[in-house]
């Protein structure tokens, strides 16, 4: 009996705690892989990217996956770095199809390359390399070229940070884009560079939808961080508003996302030094200034939480952050939504499997903000420090037929041994997921209205049933006697 009390305490924050996980979990190849040091989600979220740099003694892999209603598969091949020590996948990107994907090399140590960056596209069957691979400034293996990568909506303009970069002075960093001319990438503008040495200008950048803004962190610059906001005029990249600033020791500029519009603007300060917690800000644009939105939101505990890595909605209005150091390393995630006035989190947080995950080391968010994507880096699900990456819907954001869902009838539950489905809409799959997320039953359907699903070989417990429509999802606890 305490077993059956123990779990029903559990249950709400998994199922009623608003989150359900998609999937199964996606775990590296082999141990050291750090698997999910990056992830990237197309804007409906049925397309992901996952990059593993420390793959084959930090030659790096990416691979891509696609939701089919019941599984990620894997879409293609994965893609290997060029070389030993290239941390190709240390970042990625994905446009808004999920048919172009950018990649960032930061650190090809072998042959003293200054790191590079490479665009795929899908041909149908299999990714290709679309253009040149773009190629950091220096012969300098700290210049860090592809440390951060960024790609507008239709895939056509692309951001690289070169952190390391020592152009100006030692360290100072700089930005490069370029926009695809049809036949290769043409660098559009001239490079952006940071202000003074150690500036790291450039460890993040972001691209609106449109790839006419930016906004590029430099963690180091000033006495806390900064981030600068950038405006294409069809010419040339100028500044757009006040720059932005952190408080002393921060790290504010680890990371940075912009929405769809641009106008509005998340950046992080995992270091946080004085407190170990980090932090992200909010900030929007009424046309002549950047004006911080709601309040600041906060890692949890004091020390080493490291909160912040942060993406945003495309409207601008959700926001996903991982807090990797938190809880003995465990990691967690947390979204919230702006409510007109301020942030409110929504659903549970989210925790990581075990102790040293480093779970929320990555996230990202769909464009309605209803799904993320979210990386354990040193999870050992297939080795120390393989990784993992979890998908997650929010169930109370997604709102594509919920009415007709919330019709839907699972009955009789509790059940011995059948479970009947009937709903408004055509279910295009359903799925019998275990309360530590593992899928054990999954079933594509042929679009009937009416199911029945048997439990048989089952144990009796308490498990989660996920159905799947043309275009939502719903879950029910379901209890097998």
């Amino acid at each position: 009996m305490k077993k059956i009390i123990l779990v029903l305490a559990i249950i709400p924050t998994f199922v009623f705690g608003q989150w359900t996980q998609i999937g199964s979990d996606l775990d590296g190849d082999s141990a050291n892989d750090e698997f999910g040091t990056t992830v990237g989600l197309s804007a409906d979220a049925k397309v992901l990217i996952v990059g593993a740099p420390k793959n084959d003694t930090s030659t790096g892999q990416v691979k891509v996956f696609d939701w089919n209603g019941t599984t990620w598969m894997q879409k293609g091949a994965s893609l290997l770095g060029l070389e030993g020590g290239s941390q190709f996948g240390n970042s990625v990107d994905v446009s808004s199809d999920g048919n172009t994907i950018l990649v960032g090399a930061p650190s090809a140590a072998v042959s003293g390359s200054p790191g590079y960056s490479q665009v795929y596209e899908w041909n149908g069957t299999a990714w290709l390399q679309k253009g040149s691979t773009i190629l950091g400034e220096n012969a300098n293996i700290l210049n860090g070229a592809g440390s951060s990568v960024s790609m507008n909506s239709d895939g056509t303009v692309i951001a690289i940070g070169a952190s390391g970069n020592s152009n100006v002075t030692s360290y100072t960093g700089h930005v490069r884009i370029y926009e695809w001319d049809g036949s290769d990438w043409l660098q559009r503008g001239i490079d952006i560079d940071g202000q003074a040495q150690f500036d790291s200008f450039g460890a993040s950048v972001s691209l609106n939808e449109s790839g006419t803004a930016l906004a590029v962190g430099a963690m180091g610059a000033g006495i806390g961080g900064e981030c600068s906001l950038f405006l294409w005029n069809g010419s040339s990249w100028l500044q757009k508003g006040n720059v932005l600033l952190g408080e002393e020791n921060n790290g504010f500029g680890s990371a940075v996302h912009l929405d769809a519009s641009g106008n509005t603007l998340a950046v992080s300060a995992q270091s946080n030094a004085l407190f170990g917690t980090g932090y992200v800000k909010v900030f929007s644009w009424d046309g002549a200034s950047w004006n911080q939105k709601g309040s600041i939101l906060e890692g949890e505990q004091i020390g080493t939480d490291f909160f912040g890595q942060a993406k945003l909605s495309a409207d601008g209005n959700t926001l996903v952050a991982g807090a990797y150091g938190n809880a003995a390393e465990n990691g967690y995630v947390k979204a919230f939504q702006f409510d007109g006035t301020d942030w409110m989190q929504q659903g549970s947080t989210i925790s990581g499997e075990a102790e040293g995950d480093f779970f929320g080391f990555s996230v990202d968010i769909s464009d309605d903000g209803a799904i993320i994507a979210a990386g354990a880096t040193l999870n050992d699900a297939n080795g120390a420090s393989s990784g993992h990456v979890r998908v997650i819907e929010n169930l109370t954001l997604s709102t594509d037929n919920i009415s007709a869902l919330n019709n839907l009838e699972v009955y009789p539950n509790p059940t011995r041994n059948i479970i009947h489905l009937k709903s408004e809409l055509e279910i295009t799959s359903y799925s019998i997921i275990a309360l530590d997320g593992k899928t054990l039953k999954s079933q594509i359907t042929k679009g009937k209205t009416d199911h029945v699903i048997d439990l048989t070989d089952l144990n009796s417990g308490i498990y989660v049933l996920v159905i799947n429509t043309a275009n939502s999802m719903k879950s029910v606890k379901i209890v097998k006697e």
